[in-house]
Protein backbone atom coordinates (compact mmCIF):
# COMPACT_ATOMS: atom_id res chain seq x y z
CA UNK A 1 0.00 0.00 0.00
CA UNK A 2 0.79 3.86 -0.93
CA UNK A 3 0.73 7.15 0.05
CA UNK A 4 0.59 10.18 -2.73
CA UNK A 5 -0.23 13.99 -2.17
CA UNK A 6 -2.44 14.62 -5.71
CA UNK A 7 -3.04 18.15 -4.61
CA UNK A 8 -2.42 21.13 -2.17
CA UNK A 9 -3.86 24.38 -1.92
CA UNK A 10 -1.43 27.35 -2.08
CA UNK A 11 -1.93 28.25 1.95
CA UNK A 12 0.61 30.47 3.30
CA UNK A 13 -0.88 29.84 6.91
CA UNK A 14 -1.02 25.91 6.58
CA UNK A 15 -2.00 24.42 9.96
CA UNK A 16 -0.78 20.82 8.47
CA UNK A 17 1.85 20.35 5.82
CA UNK A 18 1.01 17.67 2.98
CA UNK A 19 4.44 15.48 4.07
CA UNK A 20 2.97 15.56 8.01
CA UNK A 21 -0.17 14.04 6.42
CA UNK A 22 1.23 11.78 4.09
CA UNK A 23 3.31 10.13 7.54
CA UNK A 24 0.41 9.91 9.31
CA UNK A 25 -1.55 7.69 6.49
CA UNK A 26 1.10 5.69 5.68
CA UNK A 27 1.52 4.98 9.68
CA UNK A 28 -2.24 4.08 9.83
CA UNK A 29 -2.13 1.80 6.52
CA UNK A 30 1.12 -0.11 7.56
CA UNK A 31 -1.17 -2.05 9.93
CA UNK A 32 -3.02 -3.53 6.81
CA UNK A 33 -6.69 -2.51 5.83
CA UNK A 34 -8.59 0.18 7.31
CA UNK A 35 -12.25 1.84 6.49
CA UNK A 36 -13.50 4.77 6.09
CA UNK A 37 -14.85 5.91 9.26
CA UNK A 38 -11.70 4.67 11.08
CA UNK A 39 -9.60 6.21 9.15
CA UNK A 40 -11.16 9.70 8.95
CA UNK A 41 -11.50 9.07 13.08
CA UNK A 42 -7.44 8.66 13.08
CA UNK A 43 -6.69 11.80 10.79
CA UNK A 44 -8.82 13.98 12.99
CA UNK A 45 -7.87 13.00 16.51
CA UNK A 46 -3.97 13.11 14.78
CA UNK A 47 -4.91 17.25 13.47
CA UNK A 48 -6.93 18.54 16.14
CA UNK A 49 -3.97 19.15 18.11
CA UNK A 50 -2.31 21.02 15.32
CA UNK A 51 -4.52 23.92 15.98
CA UNK A 52 -7.24 25.53 18.07
CA UNK A 53 -7.63 28.30 15.83
CA UNK A 54 -9.10 26.19 12.40
CA UNK A 55 -11.69 23.39 11.97
CA UNK A 56 -11.23 20.79 10.14
CA UNK A 57 -12.88 18.13 7.63
CA UNK A 58 -11.93 15.09 6.34
CA UNK A 59 -13.46 12.91 3.25
CA UNK A 60 -12.75 9.41 2.17
CA UNK A 61 -13.79 8.02 -0.95
CA UNK A 62 -13.06 4.31 -1.39
CA UNK A 63 -12.82 2.50 -4.82
CA UNK A 64 -12.95 -1.30 -5.00
CA UNK A 65 -11.13 -2.12 -8.27
CA UNK A 66 -13.18 -4.76 -10.33
CA UNK A 67 -12.38 -3.32 -14.32
CA UNK A 68 -12.07 0.12 -15.04
CA UNK A 69 -13.40 2.81 -13.84
CA UNK A 70 -13.12 6.63 -14.01
CA UNK A 71 -14.06 9.25 -11.33
CA UNK A 72 -13.86 12.60 -11.35
CA UNK A 73 -14.74 14.64 -8.28
CA UNK A 74 -14.79 19.04 -7.97
CA UNK A 75 -14.53 21.05 -4.64
CA UNK A 76 -15.28 24.96 -4.65
CA UNK A 77 -15.45 27.44 -1.52
CA UNK A 78 -15.10 30.62 -1.34
CA UNK A 79 -12.11 31.09 1.64
CA UNK A 80 -9.09 33.23 2.80
CA UNK A 81 -6.36 31.51 1.10
CA UNK A 82 -3.74 32.37 3.32
CA UNK A 83 -5.41 31.06 5.79
CA UNK A 84 -7.94 28.40 4.33
CA UNK A 85 -6.80 25.05 2.40
CA UNK A 86 -7.00 21.34 1.97
CA UNK A 87 -4.62 18.18 0.77
CA UNK A 88 -5.68 15.58 -1.35
CA UNK A 89 -3.81 12.28 -0.92
CA UNK A 90 -3.95 8.70 -3.08
CA UNK A 91 -4.00 5.81 -0.93
CA UNK A 92 -3.29 2.71 -3.23
CA UNK A 93 -4.94 -0.41 -1.61
CA UNK A 94 -2.89 -4.11 -1.49
CA UNK A 95 -2.45 -5.46 -4.87
CA UNK A 96 -4.28 -2.46 -6.12
CA UNK A 97 -7.54 -3.68 -5.10
CA UNK A 98 -8.48 -0.38 -4.03
CA UNK A 99 -7.99 3.39 -4.10
CA UNK A 100 -9.26 5.88 -1.32
CA UNK A 101 -9.13 9.88 -2.09
CA UNK A 102 -9.06 11.21 0.85
CA UNK A 103 -8.80 15.19 1.74
CA UNK A 104 -8.26 17.40 4.72
CA UNK A 105 -9.48 20.24 4.56
CA UNK A 106 -9.32 23.26 7.20
CA UNK A 107 -10.98 26.93 7.46
CA UNK A 108 -9.50 29.37 9.68
CA UNK A 109 -11.95 30.50 12.40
Amino acid sequence: MSVTVTKTSPCEESPVSAPYLQKLLEDYISNGDYDNKEIIKYILENIQKKSSKHKFMVQVTRIDSKGDLNATTSFGAIWENSRDGYVSLEVQGKENSCVSMVTVYWIYI
